[in-house]
């Protein structure tokens, strides 16, 4: 249809066609309103404060150093404030970039059917994960500079060796991409892969080419892993196990991340978190097939090619950084995502399509009208998936519910879902879902403090003080649950005690307005007048000196 067409129309053709599919089959989330905590990543977010470009750029304060995510969501707050359609389009358009990116970089590599592996990394339901979650802005951002890295690399080495521009400028790209998130950290390591793909050896100029790149993947990377340790995870322990269980589950997690990009069914937004125990020897057998898989690969290139060996050290080296070996704060909730996959989710498909096209290429004309027909029905599949899995992520109830369906025991979907089913007054609900948190996570705090005000609000007196209690047996410093103890012994006429609760919470924080206020009607309501006044005027000045 397209063969009458000249070169650059058809390949506009083709680019416009991966955006126009890749917005269609986004449409859902379009529309749809922030989850978990997009709200967190731009409300809450410094970079909307004073001086908050410079914060994010030269200080500490940020949870983690993402300076160039921070700055896009500070120039689309400056265009449409707070409406999460903005951030979606944006989002939904970078991952097209992303895939415009992989068409040029696996057409300049000579992949046979580079425009149809592109299509589908646009069109793959794993990756609806990054593209329909506002806060994956980091993955979108990191992966369109990472893949323009690569191939203004490539043209560097095709076109322009004698001149510095070209080079530099990949140079910078993936400085740009390492500031969205370090998932690219092992990309010097994917441009000596690829030098040895196309000429079959690595020498010593592709080594002084490479040397940049690691030098700016080693900083920012300590950098990036500075910031996790001492802002996101601080002191909490997200993964306790030792090396001999991380290795074990290496393999699990790789193989985990090949079956969901061949087989991309029953994805969740949360996973269940294995225990890989090291001294069962079926937890090695991932691992064991990984390695065979390796060695085969190596001993049969001269059959095969060089090519198999390529696509499973890429995809084994764009997942080092999520192989469990680092520990990252989301391990706290799953050791796996899809949206971890993000960079080496290409290796998988462009290898398959790759590989499926080079048949093709032999067979007669039917076989590969067959072919043809089958890569028409899995862009299709892939087109229906990416639709519906965009649904679950329109707004937070539909994701939480979803997660829960697919995996019960998830405490971060229970948690989610309660606050917003307590947020809309279904305490009932609400109570349910938070009593699911408990009883994988007896000593939550947070859960504790929340079922004790969802059942206070409905009434349940007695076993809203007991959980309180529980709660801050648990954390005895923390004041919410101190302050709410307070409520729960009032309602229920226990003055003297709700008198001591509250004065207890002033004194873990004296700045505490709504204590102090509390406080105030529990002194008004024992005629001690005066006291009151006096704690109701110091409620007053605190909530005058905290307004904008």
């Amino acid at each position: 249809m397209l063969d009458g067409l000249s070169p650059s129309r058809r390949d506009g053709l083709r680019g416009a066609a991966i955006v126009v599919l890749t917005l269609a089959a986004y449409l859902p989330v379009l529309d749809g309103g922030f989850v978990w905590d997009d709200a967190a990543h731009l409300i809450e977010n410094i970079v909307l404060e004073e001086k908050g470009l410079y914060r994010v750029w030269l200080t500490t304060e940020s949870m983690v150093y993402y300076p160039v995510v921070w700055t896009s969501y500070w120039l689309e707050h400056q265009l449409w404030d707070l409406e999460p359609a903005g951030y979606h389009i944006v989002n939904v358009l970078l991952h097209a970039a992303g895939a415009l990116l992989v068409w040029r970089i696996l057409l300049r590599l000579g992949v046979p059917g580079a425009w149809l592996a592109a299509l589908l990394f646009a069109l793959h339901p794993v990756n609806v994960e990054t593209a329909a979650w506002i806060t994956q802005r980091k993955n979108t951002l990191c992966f369109v500079f990472y893949a323009l890295s690569i191939l203004l690399f490539l043209r560097y080495e095709d076109e322009d060796r004698g001149a510095s521009l070209g080079y530099g400028a990949a140079i910078g790209s993936f400085l740009f991409s390492m500031l969205s998130k370090g998932a690219g950290a092992t990309l010097p390591f994917v441009l000596l892969l690829l030098a040895w793909w196309r000429r079959g050896r690595i020498t010593r100029r592709d080594l002084s080419n490479a040397l940049p790149f690691l030098a700016v993947s080693i900083c920012i990377s300590l950098l990036e892993i500075g910031f996790q340790y001492g802002n996101a995870i601080g002191a909490e322990v997200v993964h306790q196990e030792g090396l001999a269980a991380r290795l074990a589950g290496a393999g699990w997690i790789a193989c985990f991340y090949l079956y969901k990009a061949l087989w991309p069914l029953s994805l969740s937004f949360v996973y269940p978190r294995w225990e890989v125990d090291p001294g069962d020897p079926v937890a090695w057998l991932p691992t064991l097939l990984v390695a065979l898989a390796f060695f085969l690969c190596w001993r049969m290139r001269q059959r095969w090619g060089r090519a198999p060996l390529t696509v499973l050290a890429y995809f084994l080296l764009a997942l080092a950084p999520v192989l469990g070996f680092f520990d990252f704060y989301y391990m706290m909730y799953s050791l796996v995502g899809d949206h971890y996959q993000y960079v080496a989710i290409v290796a998988v498909i462009a290898g398959a399509v790759g590989g499926a096209t080079a048949l093709a290429a032999r067979l007669a004309a039917a076989p590969r009208r067959g072919l043809a027909a089958a890569s028409t029905l899995v862009i299709l599949f892939f087109f229906a998936l990416t639709w519906q899995r965009s649904t679950v992520f329109a707004d937070g109830e539909t994701l939480w519910r979803d997660a829960i369906a697919k995996n019960p025991d998830a405490f971060l979907a229970h948690y989610n879902l309660g606050i917003i089913l307590q947020d809309r007054g279904a305490h009932q609900e609400a109570a349910h879902h938070y009593r699911a948190v408990l009883r994988t996570r007896p000593y939550s705090e947070r859960a504790r403090n929340n079922l004790g005000s969802a059942l206070l609000a409905t009434g349940a007196l007695d076993e809203a003080i007991a959980q309180f209690e529980l709660a801050i047996r648990s954390r005895p410093d923390s004041v919410e649950a101190h302050n709410n103890l307070g409520n729960a012994l009032r309602d229920a006429g226990r003055l003297e005690e709700a008198e001591d609760r509250y004065r207890h919470c002033i004194a873990l924080d004296p700045s505490v307005a709504a204590a102090h206020r509390n406080l105030a009607g529990v002194l008004r309501m024992q005629g001690r007048y005066a006291e009151a006044k006096r704690e109701l005027g110091a409620a007053r000045r605190l909530k005058a000196a905290t307004a904008p």
